[in-house]
């Protein structure tokens, strides 16, 4: 496994600051005070993942990052900016193949997640290549001797065989990173992903889609908003109403920074396009492409469905007879009129989830009841995440937070939870 890492920034209490912060994990740290420097060592030094400062003299980050691409295709990068360079931090994201942005001053432990993650990231891609170049080996000794040896052909098939399914394997691990991945950076974005996928399953059964395809439906629901997770989250916490337009702008490309991330990934191919179009309007004026009618793959409208219903019944607080009724307007406006006709049928009968929940103060909380909701502290940061249910091991926890900071908002529990 690939553990080294290069950091590039030209103030040097910063990469002394870094350098310390990693000090227990096991990794290889390189820094350098000089990205023209950098560049002369980075190939010998062939780093897993890269970070760079945006801002300084010698070169800005964009531009090194660009450069390592000639000398490390594959090699993760992660730019350091502020938040008044978050153009720079998209043309990064567009331009220079970079995995993330992190805003300075950065949040430690948010941080080191993500260079976790990343880490993570690269070995499962590598990891990936090695067996496909392993299975391509296979099936070049498997015609080689295909003619006359029936019993080497039936071992060869085998251990292709178990070759794609470990290929299979590392390809669901990487949803199951970036899922979490998006979860911790933001539980109402990694919340609404679960329910989205949830919706897009059904809707896409009522459609008789199966196999594979639904398959795919279900990954691009849950990776759908993995775009939003470079995006400052003081724009994501505003109401839509009150975004300036370069902020609105900034949110829009959230489909492009998806397709961008997972652009790599060959086996990844419908499931990004999904994710990249999901915000297609059945008549041709939603974005990216303002594509429209059959043109928008099915997945992607259904997925735009789904979405939207999550955001009228949850962030818009609508009640749903009143975001069935907007579904039905947007019949051929805004969704695909066939998509539509599923969803109404799934909504109508299916449980909702905060249709079966109960507000509780703190101290009302026992053991067996069951969260509906993420449990935060006062200051948003979070304790417990939803349908966790509650032990007495996690409500003395709790209780002796409590102790510290008291929980005042309202505990949302399952209806029915004990």
């Amino acid at each position: 496994m690939n553990n080294k890492i290069v950091i590039v920034d030209d103030e040097v209490h910063i990469l002394k600051s870094l350098k310390r912060l990693f000090i227990d994990d096991n990794y290889e740290i390189f820094t350098f005070n000089d990205p023209k420097n950098a560049l002369k060592k980075i190939a010998e030094i062939d780093p897993a993942l890269i970070i760079s400062d945006q801002r300084m003299p010698e070169m800005e980050g964009t531009d090194f990052l660009k450069e390592t691409i000639k000398y490390l295709p594959d090699t993760v990068r992660i730019i350091l900016t502020g938040y008044s360079d978050y153009d720079a931090a998209v043309s990064a994201i567009n331009d220079a193949d970079v995995y993330r942005f992190i805003s300075k001053p950065w949040n430690e432990k948010e941080l080191t997640h993500t260079v976790k993650k990343a880490l993570q990231h690269f070995n499962i891609f590598k990891e990936n290549i090695r067996l496909q170049k392993l299975v391509e080996k296979q099936n070049m000794e498997l015609v080689e001797h295909n003619k006359n040896l029936e019993k080497k052909v039936k071992l060869r098939t085998e251990k292709i065989s178990s070759l794609l399914t470990r290929i299979e394997k590392s390809m669901f691990q990487l949803v199951d990173v970036f899922s979490n991945f998006s979860e911790i950076f933001n539980p109402e974005i990694g919340s609404h992903s679960k329910r989205v996928a949830k919706y897009s399953k059904l809707i896409g059964e009522k459609l008789k889609i199966e196999g594979r395809d639904l398959e795919n439906v279900i990954i691009s629901a849950l990776l759908h908003d993995i775009g939003l997770i470079g995006i400052p989250s003081e724009i994501l916490k505003k109401e839509e109403s009150k975004l300036k337009k370069q902020e609105l702008a900034l949110i829009k490309q959230h489909p492009s920074f998806g397709y961008t991330l997972f652009s790599s990934i060959e086996s990844f191919d419908e499931i990004i396009s999904i994710i990249y179009l999901h915000h297609e309007n059945y008549n041709g004026t939603g974005y990216p492409e303002n594509i429209k009618g059959k043109d928008i793959p099915i997945g992607a409208a259904i997925l735009r469905i789904a979405d939207s219903y999550d955001n009228m019944v949850i962030k818009k607080k609508l009640q749903p007879e009143k975001a069935l009724e907007l579904l039905i307007k947007g019949r051929g406006v805004e969704f695909d009129p066939e998509v539509v006709d599923a969803a109404i049928d799934v909504f109508q009968t299916m449980p909702l989830l905060f249709e079966r929940e109960t507000a509780i103060q703190f101290d009302q909380l026992r053991v067996g009841m069951v969260l509906s909701r993420n449990l935060k502290t006062n200051s948003d940061r979070l304790l417990i995440p939803e349908n966790i249910k509650i032990n007495e091991i996690v409500l003395e926890k709790l209780k002796n937070f409590h102790r510290i900071e008291p929980i005042t908002s309202h505990v949302y529990i399952r209806t029915g939870s004990k």
